[in-house]
């Protein structure tokens, strides 16, 4: 799953951070506002060249 050339630790983590606030909001009605922090953490991601989930 993960690139060789990279460390392992890096993406676990960021994956892991960014999973964990959109999939766990503190506040069912901050649901709208985890939907655009999540479109803009893929953004990230893709620019970062995680794996897409």
């Amino acid at each position: 799953m993960y690139s060789s050339t990279e460390p392992d630790t890096l993406r676990p983590v960021v994956c892991l951070g960014t999973f964990e606030h959109v999939v766990s909001p503190s506040r069912p009605e901050e649901q709208e506002v985890d939907y655009d922090v999540m479109a803009r953490d893929y953004v990230k991601m893709a620019r970062w060249g995680l794996p897409q989930w």
